[in-house]
């Protein structure tokens, strides 16, 4: 064991000293590297339990990631395999969007037509335990990990919604769930249209193209976009469909990386639609690229925002694969609204502020198509202005 543990840290230092002669590091990184060196050797002596170099070495990594960086996780092959799976848009779990403020898991939006939007959990919700583990001791990652599991299994849930002062005590059962794009399409009397888009996939541009085409042949003179309860997905998906009804060249957001310039994202769709008016509904848990598209449309005064601000997600994570079918996830870019005001952690707010409810509620959706019944009636080419 001596021996093993002597070769694991023998390579250790010498892969960070090739990061440290690399990168120029802070002249007390050879110190601090021994630091972790001694503390390594401790743990692994003194420890009532028995721990394995790749336990104590993963750990280590996965706090360095979480340390400086919400967002960040180092991925063993499990929970690697875990993120594959949910990007490819199918598996059983409970349909909750989850995320982590100030040590508090809490959830970011219910999906549509999931169990935990059947059981009426909602945007701001903070989970206390999953089947008895307190949350306050999982990663994001790790809870995530526990809200999935077999089909048909059941997941215990304890729930504070602090407006009311609530606790909920839920048993939900797992489904496999097909993460939708775009789940509600109607046409109103009056022309009015109305699209909720649940979340962006490859098929989300596509897919509103279609539809609008139908509403066109109805007589369409309005449209309102349903952007409740969005957690963002293929930013390249958001970024489309805002530049479907910019003219080319409209700045659609801004990237700010690390040691470079701001660059601007660009309408790039040579044609593009006019329709108006235009409303978009948000709330609390519009999240990410429906945060972008939403910010897009306010900055450009191209459409109204109607409901409550959004969740304030503007960061962008790459997922870097490494040997043994690991992964690091790291934020490696921000989006900046048009204008250049940061999103994370300060969200977009409407230019009509209102209890809409959940995606499909009547009075949000009552209220948003009598808005934009009302402008075509007036006639009213800039909708931005609300009075």
């Amino acid at each position: 064991m001596f021996k093993k543990r002597t070769v694991f840290l023998l390579l250790l230092a010498a892969g960070l000293s090739v990061l440290y002669h690399a990168r120029s590091f802070d002249p007390e990184t050879p110190r601090r590297l021994k630091l972790f060196s001694n503390v390594f050797s401790v743990i692994q002596r003194a420890s009532v339990d028995e721990l394995s170099d790749e336990k104590l070495l993963y750990g280590a990594l996965d706090g360095m990631a979480r340390s400086t960086d919400p967002y960040g996780a180092f991925l063993d092959a499990k929970a690697f395999q875990a993120t594959q799976v949910s990007n490819n848009g199918r598996f059983a779990g409970v349909g909750l969007e989850v995320g982590q403020k100030g040590g508090i898991l809490h959830v970011i939006t219910p999906l549509d037509g999931s169990p935990a939007s059947r059981a009426g959990i909602l945007p701001g919700d903070e989970i206390l335990s999953i089947d008895h583990v307190p949350a306050k001791e999982l990663s994001v990652d790790e809870a995530v990990r526990r809200l999935r599991g077999p089909e048909g299994s059941e997941v215990h849930l304890l729930i504070l919604r602090r407006e009311g002062h609530k606790v909920l005590e839920l048993d939900l059962t797992r489904q496999v769930l097909k993460i939708p794009s775009i789940r509600g399409e109607k046409i109103f009397p009056g022309g009015i249209g109305y699209i909720r888009i649940a979340r962006f996939s490859k098929e989300t541009p596509e897919e509103l193209e279609r539809i609008l085409a139908g509403f066109e042949k109805e007589g369409l003179k309005g449209l309102v976009l349903d952007l409740r309860n969005n957690p963002g997905g293929l930013l390249g998906s958001a970024i489309a469909l805002a530049g479907a009804f910019v003219p080319k060249g409209t700045v659609l957001a801004k990237i700010q990386r690390r040691h470079a310039e701001e660059r601007p994202i660009l309408a790039s769709r040579a044609g593009y639609r006019t329709i108006r008016p235009l409303l978009v509904l948000i709330n609390e848990g519009s999240a990410s690229g429906s945060e972008l598209v939403a910010a897009a449309f306010k900055d450009n005064k191209r459409a109204v925002l109607v409901g409550s601000k959004t969740y304030g997600k503007g960061s962008i994570q790459s997922l870097i694969p490494f040997p043994r079918k690991t992964a690091l996830r790291l934020t490696t870019s921000r989006f900046l609204t048009p204008k250049g005001q940061p999103i994370e952690s300060v969200g977009v707010s409407p230019d009509l502020a209102a209890r809409l409810g959940s995606p499909g509620s009547d009075p949000g959706l009552r209220l948003a198509v009598d808005l934009a019944r009302r402008f075509v009636e007036r006639g009213e080419e800039n909708t931005h202005a609300v009075s």
